[in-house]
């Protein structure tokens, strides 16, 4: 009976161990609740953060859901649609934002494909005079897939491209200079003497149908000589244009059969130029044509010099000058190291020469605005860099192959179109 213990200790050690064990659980359930409040604090401060940095972002940023159902959109884009946020939640980004509509292909694709698609230098279609850089990056948005629309207004930007732009179509011009008088005087010879012989057969022409025979010749070369005058006329004007033409459908064997035909009016006759078509297709893009014009002649420009002006005086001046247009599919390979590469059909636009030739460190820098490695007053350095803008803001892509001594390939790639499944925007060039 000893060892039997005192019933009210039992029962005072059990409300003790009791009390211990709420305590227990009392601490538990403050340590969760004390986590989760931490929790949901920093959930809300991210939240803030997020909501914050996206109101202080310079561009108007739009969330949208794969069907085009507006999710959010910051301070920014309601200033630059006058739109508020919440009167734009839940509606349909291609009702609200009607001069978003032609880019609806590029906002499926970049959610089909995981890719981010970039627009730049859009025209404003309130036509006001603004140009717009636009970014659909694809994302997960409430749940699906979806997108953000970045838009920026770079108009001033815009302004001063166009600047340069002109200045350095105002240089290829000065270049050009040389090859159109040549060019001209010959115009101007052959109408000459032409007249001459006219007056010649006018005076002493004893045979009537001998002398209609003899005039029909000679009018028939001042014909030409007169059309092939306007033609130069009029590459000249279209070259010279301030206002670009807009985007549209073109097709790229016309440009370069007129790019072509300029080289070969005014590049001294030691150039030899070749024109390859590799296909009997239209070879469609979308493009702004005169930026293409110049960016194509830029090229031949460049090509002529390496193989006459840059050669030293000892040097045999000219070769050959070689455009070629091919259709290429480069494939997975093509747009694993090309950021913003698609597979798909791409215009192989090929421009070589033998002319001098770069060495590496060369090629590193030919695209840097003002680099050049002409003589003084031969180059302002803003051709290759021109023509690099241009053919990035067509979605397209330069590689460069060269050797000292060897010459140089441009290959140019630029994405195919389809104008009957694009819209239906018609060749306005």
């Amino acid at each position: 009976m000893g060892n039997m213990e005192n019933p009210e200790h039992a029962a005072s050690r059990e409300i003790s161990a009791s009390s211990e064990e709420a305590q227990s659980q009392d601490s538990v359930f403050q340590k969760e609740g004390s986590e989760r409040l931490t929790l949901e604090n920093e959930l809300r401060y991210t939240k803030d953060y997020l909501e914050n940095l996206l109101q202080a972002l310079p561009s108007s940023l739009i969330s949208v859901r794969c069907d085009g159902t507006v999710i959010h959109w910051n301070k920014i884009a309601e200033k630059f649609t006058g739109i508020q946020r919440s009167e734009a939640a839940g509606r349909i980004i291609w009702d609200i934002l009607g001069f978003l509509c032609p880019y609806k292909p590029d906002f499926e694709r970049a959610i089909s494909s995981m890719k981010a698609e970039e627009l730049r230098g859009i025209e404003y279609s309130e036509g006001d005079g603004r140009y717009l850089d636009i970014a659909i990056y694809p994302a997960s948005l409430a749940g699906s897939n979806g997108a953000v629309i970045k838009i920026d207004d770079v108009t001033e930007q815009q302004k001063k491209d166009e600047y340069l732009r002109q200045a350095q179509k105002m240089d290829t011009v000065g270049n050009l200079a040389a090859g159109l008088a040549h060019d001209f005087n010959n115009v101007i010879g052959a109408i000459g003497a032409t007249v001459s012989s006219i007056r010649f057969s006018l005076d002493f022409a004893s045979d009537l149908a001998k002398l209609k025979k003899e005039l029909k010749n000679d009018l028939d070369i001042v014909e030409d000589s007169v059309k092939h005058g306007t033609d130069m006329v009029e590459q000249l004007r279209g070259l010279g244009k301030k206002k670009e033409q807009p985007l549209s459908f073109v097709n790229l064997k016309e440009i370069v059969e007129g790019v072509v035909r300029i080289c070969r009016n005014t590049f001294p006759k030691t150039i030899e130029i070749n024109m390859n078509f590799y296909t009997e297709d239209k070879a469609v893009i979308k493009a702004y044509p005169t930026q293409m014009n110049q960016a194509l002649l830029n090229l031949c420009v460049n090509a002529s010099h390496a193989m006459t002006i840059m050669r030293k005086e000892s040097e045999k001046q000219g070769g050959t000058l070689s455009v070629s247009l091919e259709k290429v599919s480069p494939g997975k390979h093509f747009s694993a190291i090309l950021p913003g590469a698609y597979e798909g059909d791409y215009w192989l636009l090929r421009v070589w020469d033998t002319g001098i030739g770069m060495e590496q460190q060369t090629m590193k820098k030919i695209f840097d605005p003002f680099f050049t490695t002409k003589d003084k007053n031969k180059g302002t350095g803003l051709g290759l860099s021109m023509v690099f803008n241009i053919i990035q803001q067509h979605k397209g892509f330069i590689e460069v192959y060269s050797e000292p001594g060897n010459g140089s390939v441009f290959n140019v790639f630029l994405p195919a179109a389809d104008e009957k499944n694009e819209g239906g925007l018609e060749n306005k060039e």
